[in-house]
């Protein structure tokens, strides 16, 4: 019997997660949120970035929103956030500097959606496209709609069988972690801010034309991306 529960706790959630990876809603929004995936050596994108930066050019082209919100800070041993090399890549790929925000201050993906939900919140945005990986589409839609901000999620084009499953599993034990965490009312344990400090924290700036943020969201609590 144990076993048989221990299977299904992993079973289920790696079905839903699996099955919602594939569910693309993009439909026309005021703004596209995509979540940062890391930096390489050299601050170059990973191969999970370059991914959900093609998905979010992609729908951009087809003029489902005005507006890229980049989101992500900057990684232990990195010299810049992923949120200024996604929109440097991003005006390669033909999105207007003045139609890119930058989100530098978030090192997680419930920073992500904190920071994020705050800045759209703040614009008095309504409809939002959320790019990532679709393996972790679930979890982040839940987070962002834990912080008040409902979104449409459209997937990146889908990794390989090996990536996908590591991170498929990745995500059912992250889902479970945050299962307890909110059955437990246990408070985030990395990085504390109030509504209004969240706002002061994400230091989003408009990218200027060249592709460099004027300036950089400092956080003076750093940790690793979970």
């Amino acid at each position: 019997m144990f076993l048989l529960l221990v299977s299904l706790a992993i079973l289920l959630p790696a079905l839903a997660v699996a099955l919602y990876s594939r569910v693309d809603q993009a439909a026309p929004a005021d703004v596209i949120v995509l979540l940062g995936a890391g930096l390489e050596r050299g601050d170059r994108p990973s191969r999970s970035m370059t991914r959900r930066l093609q998905q979010v050019a992609k729908l951009f082209s087809r003029g489902l929103a005005s507006q890229v919100i980049c989101s992500g800070g900057t990684g232990a041993g990195r010299s810049r956030s992923e949120a200024a090399v996604c929109g440097e890549i991003l005006q390669q790929q033909g999105v207007p500097a003045d139609a890119i925000l930058l989100e530098e201050g978030s090192r997680s993906t419930e920073e992500n959606a904190r920071f994020s939900a705050a800045l759209i919140e703040a614009r008095g945005w309504q409809r939002v496209i959320l790019v990532s990986d679709g393996y972790h589409l679930l979890r982040a839609r839940l987070l962002f709609e834990r912080f008040g901000q409902p979104v449409l999620t459209s997937p990146a084009a889908h990794p390989p069988p090996g990536p996908w499953l590591w991170n498929t599993l990745r995500e059912v034990a992250v889902l479970h972690w945050l299962g307890l965490r909110y059955l437990l009312n246990i408070p985030e344990l990395l990085l504390q801010v109030s509504a209004d400090g969240a706002i002061a924290a994400i230091g989003a700036m408009r990218l200027p034309t060249g592709g460099r943020s004027g300036a950089k969201a400092r956080n003076p609590r750093r940790r690793r991306r979970a």
